[in-house]
């Protein structure tokens, strides 16, 4: 039922103007009823960003059989922007070299561990008179676990039936052959010059004043404005056509698509739902490849296993670790220093730089760094508090694997050599993403710091976790008060 209200404010006389509900136009603040999700498969449009696509090539043979069969099923409702066909072929190689990668880094993992794991049994041993035939037993049962697992990694591996080297060296592509057939008609034409420019500046715009999507990649090098051109193109192409659009995104842990509260998902940003709604006329959904590969198949009547599922589930639970330490390696993050709040900040900092000179394997150098800072005893966790030497610009190697060299950069020598607190203000305030705003505001006020706290809107986008050991840095090394 509509109202008017004929008093303004002030007391003057109004237009009549037709009230709404209290849920009308916040449906982003909200989850998508059932209801809905179910009717964007069946009569939507559904967009694949470039990383759900190219996990076609991150699948084993049946999980990608499976998604096939179901893309298949979807195909009329499929719509691929051109920017996403773009940065697929671009790609695709790559994320069957990345998938091999990862195979021989979980191979090295199991060794390390196992190394690791014996030599404290033999430490243990040597103190402990008169056991030492009990723990030979315990090593060989050990060395008979670690082989097994070794080997179960490396028969995961033989499994997965891609090769980069193949895939480059060949004009032949089973997967690129797949996909032509289900996208036949189904991807956008490049968009013409003019249209191209438009979108690159408000790609720009949103990026400088943090507005969704994608403005946390304005630090990448290569290719920062990619999601809000495609964004672009979906608002222009479902105007008229759907009155739901389903994005699949595996790129939801960024942040800058989503809402969050209390660490639940709820859905997209209600900005980017509104701006869906306002600019085409649509319901924007949003879910992740495995969320899709979960409910699809029972609303559209296609068959996927749960193991298909999860492991869907388990390339993304390894695409969110590895996005982790990359932020952690591109010199833009800070990590806690190993001997806690009390620490002499720039003393600790040279006793890591010391660990590196003369250069030694990525390995050594962890193992030399939990000797030193013997309350780091977990491998993952030294491993992360090092790489905080390459965020500062100071060491280069500790984002790679055990078997990368560590060694200073010439920034880190001179910090060894002139022992200079300056200098090192100077390179968190040059490499770590949201210092120098940072430090502005802990230095203006303490009302401005609390209103930072409350509001919940960091500098270059940091989180709340990062704002405060920036903070605990700044302090100690004098750069605030």
């Amino acid at each position: 039922m509509t109202r008017s209200n004929k008093v303004g404010i002030a007391g003057g006389a109004e237009k009549n103007s037709a009230l709404t509900g209290l849920l009308d136009g916040f449906d982003g603040y909200y989850r998508v009823p059932s209801d809905q999700r179910e009717a964007v498969y069946l009569s939507g449009l559904i967009v694949f960003d470039t990383n759900a696509l190219l996990d076609l090539y991150r699948f084993t043979p049946v999980a990608r059989a499976e998604m096939f069969a179901l893309l298949q099923v979807l195909s009329p409702r499929l719509f691929i922007p051109y920017q996403v066909a773009a940065e697929f072929h671009q790609r695709r190689i790559n994320a069957v070299s990345d998938r091999r990668r990862e195979f021989q880094d979980q191979i090295q993992s199991i060794e390390e561990f196992g190394n690791q794991t014996q030599a404290l049994i033999k430490r243990v041993a040597q103190r402990a008179h008169g056991r030492t035939d009990q723990a030979d037993l315990v090593l060989a049962s050990m060395r008979e676990i670690f082989d097994k697992g070794r080997n179960f990694i490396v028969q995961a591996s033989d499994d997965y039936d891609l090769d980069p080297a193949l895939l480059a060296r060949s004009s032949s592509d089973p997967i690129l052959d797949e996909l032509q057939k289900v996208l036949s008609g189904r991807v956008a034409r490049r968009p013409n010059s003019e249209t191209l420019e438009a979108d690159r500046k408000e790609a720009e715009r949103r990026a400088r004043e943090q507005l969704p999507p994608g403005f946390k990649d304005k630090a990448k090098d290569k290719n920062s404005a990619g999601d809000y051109l495609w964004w672009a193109e979906v608002i222009r192409y479902a105007k008229g056509k759907v009155s739901h659009v389903l994005i699949v995104s595996n790129d939801v842990a960024k942040g800058d698509w989503t809402y969050e509260q209390h660490g639940f998902q709820i859905g997209p940003d209600p900005r980017l739902v509104r701006e869906m709604q306002d600019l085409a006329g649509c319901r924007l959904i949003l879910a992740t490849t495995t969320a899709m590969l979960g409910e699809a198949p029972k609303i559209v009547g296609a068959s996927v296993s749960p193991e298909t599922v999860a492991e869907a589930a388990s390339i993304a639970e390894e695409a969110d670790e590895h996005r982790r330490k990359s932020h952690d390696s591109t010199g833009s993050l800070l990590e806690q220093l190993p001997e806690g709040r009390s620490a002499d900040y720039l003393e600790t900092v040279l006793d890591m730089l010391r660990l590196a000179d003369p250069p030694v394997a990525h390995g050594d150098y962890i193992r030399s760094f939990q000797q030193r800072f013997h309350t780091i005893t977990r491998y993952d966790e030294a491993c992360r508090r090092a790489r905080v030497l390459e965020s500062l610009g100071l060491a280069e190697g500790l984002a790679g694997s055990r078997s990368d060299m560590v060694s200073l950069t010439l920034a880190g020598r001179r910090l060894i050599d002139e022992q200079d607190l300056e200098f090192l203000q100077q390179q968190i305030l040059k490499r770590i993403r949201g210092a120098k705003d940072m430090a502005q505001i802990a230095s203006s006020s303490d009302s401005d710091l609390r209103g930072l706290f409350v509001s919940g809107e960091f500098p270059d986008g940091i989180s709340a976790t990062q704002a405060s050991v920036q903070l605990r840095w700044l302090k100690a090394l004098r750069m605030i008060h």
